[in-house]
């Protein structure tokens, strides 16, 4: 801080009360009596001195003892009374600057992100100050704030890559696409050489559907700096949604032993584990066995779990059911949860909703009217979320993410509910010894093998695990009808990372069969042209042309999605990892799917649909089968014919959505862990 200031003597006499207080506390600190210097100081201050070096030495000791809440205000008293002093401010800024340290480390981000603001008001002209803001601000959970201090920042620093870049990251959580990327453009037009600019902008065109401009702008990254994990971490991740799956794996490989901290290699890790779903050349023992890593990472780097008693063990009672997910918004998992929340019996349960991500739409409105309670925990830390979840007492936490992005699997590790359920959001085990149960049925995981892959305890609901939803727009569409003098076409609405060599192979080879056929493929993805060259590249290696292919990129309007199925004759389901939301609205459309059921439960959710609205006949067991299944359909008209006839009233009437079905048979299956759970405690 600045040197010990000196009170400024008057001549006249006699000395006021307040300035004798200060020259007593000046001589005590010269015999070294710093708690008899304070004391006179507190004395003038609380006289109302206006001499400006009393709260200017008072906040001095108080720093000095590391009290730094009373440095603050002692500090921030003295600039009302001399705003003049470029002292005071300076050592308010710096009194300011050791809180935040301190803060930082306790987690107390909304405190942090308070004297960030502060700090921003001593120092509005510094580009600095308002990027540190904005970081606290995004810290503390919120992004709209932290935009505004980034806004605010550049419109004193217009030229500030940094403070480009940190507007395009807060952007890019807010989902808006457009103005993340404009901010990243902006930040590599004034420093083409900003580092995290390329990472991020990388990262955003991935989400954008633009793997192929994503790959390019990550290798321009890599080529920076070839030893940086968070590079081949993203990397890896466009090459999964390009198809790549060889080289995503290999980019994972090399990212992991880089990662440095606990929470970015395990979601590092979980990235990796969930590539693994899709490369059919997987084992699906081996890709079990590599789930159990996972646990053994967190037990490594967090300890063992802690215990978490029942509150009250009563059997009977009405549970407290927690719904954790970071998609709670138009996305696949919200699809299958709407029927849930609708369906449950308020009698047995009360059901809270742990919203963990910021954007939100017109679905989470309406998930959010069918749930007791809704909670917003984006942002917050895992100890946060675990002082939320016991503050209302949750008894039974559902994950509704797995290894997906942005899940919280290294808390659950640790335990924070009696009873820890997975559901919806992951095709495989989480690979945790804390994770109690898993949700699925006796087609997607069946008897025998199934049980032995997994950590969690399998709970097979009669019907099936999954209870589907259309979107709005599509309740109101007509089923599609098969147009007629055009070629057949085979569909898939599936994502680019599901098409294995297995799946092209299989249908290249269909298309051979049925000659004049097309093959119709809907991806977000499909409107960049790296990727659609890739695509067009691997069919042709496998002797399809270009001309009986289509490729269709991604389609914002809802409407038009669903109307684009009047295009597809019959769906043809990837494998080794199946659709599942795409499965639902081709058959909400009127279009059958035909599937191959898998070794493991991301191969088999397709069997599981079909087997729900009484369809086995679209089931293969072989990839033969599979190949001429859909051969005979597109040869034989009638046959197709009857498949369309009624599919909608079927689907409509199949346990599939069934919403009392489900809520009854979770009810039943999170009682029975709860009963486990308290007999255990007894």
């Amino acid at each position: 801080m600045k040197p010990w200031a000196q009170s400024r003597q008057r001549q006249a006499q006699p000395r006021a009360y307040d300035e004798r207080c200060c020259l007593r506390a000046q001589e005590a600190y010269r015999r070294g009596d710093l708690a008899g210097a304070e004391f006179a100081y507190r004395q003038a201050v609380a006289a109302g001195t206006k001499i400006g070096d009393a709260y200017n030495n008072l906040g001095a000791l108080c720093e000095k003892r590391d009290a730094l809440d009373e440095a603050v205000v002692h500090l921030e008293a003295g600039l009302r009374v001399a705003p003049q002093r470029s002292d005071l401010r300076e050592n308010l800024q710096i009194v300011l600057r050791r809180r935040v340290v301190a803060r930082s480390a306790g987690q107390e981000f909304a405190e942090v992100a308070v004297d960030r603001a502060r700090l921003a008001a001593l120092e509005p002209d510094t580009p600095n100050v308002w990027h540190d803001l904005g970081a606290a601000l995004d810290r503390a959970g919120r992004p709209l704030e932290a935009v505004a201090a980034f806004r605010e920042g550049l419109a004193r620093a217009p030229r500030s890559a940094a403070l480009h870049n940190d507007l395009g990251v807060v952007l890019m959580k807010l989902g808006d696409g457009p103005a993340a990327l404009a901010a990243l453009e902006s930040a590599l037009a004034a420093d083409p050489t900003l580092f995290e600019a390329l990472v991020n902008l990388g990262v955003l065109l991935g989400r954008m559907g633009k793997v192929g401009e994503a790959a390019a702008a990550l290798r321009r990254a890599l080529a920076r700096d070839p030893r940086s994990a968070s590079v081949h971490w993203n990397l890896a991740n466009a090459l999964r949604e390009g198809g790549d799956l060889p080289a995503s794996l290999r980019h994972y490989e090399t990212a992991l032993p880089l990662v440095d901290d606990t929470p970015r290699r395990l979601a590092c890790l979980s990235a990796y584990l969930l590539t693994l779903n899709y490369d059919d050349t997987s084992d699906a023992d081996a890709v079990a066995l590599a789930h159990r890593r996972y646990e053994a990472e967190v037990r490594a780097r967090a300890g063992a779990p802690v215990a978490v008693r029942p509150r009250d063990p009563r059997a009977e009672r009405r549970l407290r059911v927690g719904y954790l997910s970071p998609d709670l918004r138009q996305h696949s998992v919200a699809y299958f949860l709407e029927g849930v929340l609708a369906g449950h019996d308020r009698a047995q349960v009360e059901v809270t909703a742990y919203a963990d991500d910021h954007m939100e739409d017109g679905t989470t409105v309406r998930l959010r009217a069918l749930a007791d309670r809704w909670r917003n925990v984006a942002g917050i830390s895992g100890e946060a979320l675990r002082a939320i979840i016991a503050e209302d007492g949750i008894d039974v936490l559902v994950d509704l993410a797995g290894h997906s992005s942005a899940n919280r699997l290294a808390l659950l590790a640790t335990r924070v509910a009696p009873v820890q359920v997975t559901y919806l959001g992951y095709p495989n085990t989480t690979g945790l010894s804390q994770m109690d149960v898993r949700i699925t049925d006796e087609v997607a995981d069946p008897e025998g093998a199934a049980a032995a892959r997994h950590s969690e305890r399998l709970a097979r609901l009669p019907g099936g695990f999954l209870c589907y939803t259309p979107a709005p727009e599509a309740a109101s569409l007509p089923p599609a009808g098969r147009a007629q003098g055009r070629p057949f076409t085979f569909g898939s609405f599936n994502q680019i990372a599901k098409l294995s060599p297995s799946v092209i192979g299989a249908w290249s080879d269909v298309l051979a069969r049925v000659p004049g056929a097309r093959l119709w493929l809907k991806a977000k993805g499909l409107d960049d042209d790296a990727t659609c060259a890739d695509v067009l590249r691997r069919f042709a290696a496998a002797g399809v042309r270009e001309d009986r292919l289509t490729l269709v990129g991604y389609v914002h309007s809802k409407t038009e999605h669903f109307q684009a199925y009047e295009a597809i004759d019959l769906a043809l389901d990837p494998f080794p990892y199946n659709g599942t939301t795409t499965t639902c609205e081709a058959l909400w459309m009127g279009v059958p799917v035909l599937t191959l059921a898998g070794a493991a439960h991301a191969g088999r959710v397709g069997a599981s649909i079909l087997a729900r609205v009484g369809l086995p006949s679209l089931v293969a067991l072989t990839i033969e089968a599979y190949v001429a299944t859909a051969v005979r359909l597109a040869t034989d008209a009638g046959a197709l014919a009857e498949l369309r006839r009624g599919l909608r009233d079927r689907l409509q009437g199949s346990p599939l959505m069934d919403r009392a079905r489900i809520g009854h048979a979770l009810e039943a299956s999170y009682r029975e862990a709860w009963r486990r759970t308290i007999a255990a405690d007894a």
